[in-house]
């Protein structure tokens, strides 16, 4: 299935980094449900391409899943500091 972005990659960041530029050496973490599943995928090689570290906190594909796992899972790791900046995608 191909996946229709309509909201720039660019964007996205700008809208994460508001209040923080992100550096190189920032970690962030990334997680989304089924339904933006194919958008972090995007997502992830965009900061990549930029030479931005990124983990990846699932889910791992666009089969249902339970979304509140994967949001709880970024932000401990935002709270705790193993990344400074989290991005949960909801479709």
């Amino acid at each position: 299935m191909a996946l229709s972005v309509s909201v720039p990659c660019e964007y996205i960041l700008y809208a994460v980094s508001q209040k923080k530029e992100i550096r190189r050496k920032d970690m962030i973490g990334i997680g989304s449900d089924h339904g933006g599943y194919g958008l972090k995928l995007e997502v992830i090689k965009h900061l990549k391409d930029r030479g931005i570290d990124v983990k990846d906190y699932g889910c791992d594909s666009e089969a249902s899943c339970d979304s509140p796992v994967y949001g709880k899972a970024v932000a401990e790791a935002v709270a705790n500091g193993e990344c400074e900046l989290g991005i949960l995608i909801c479709g």
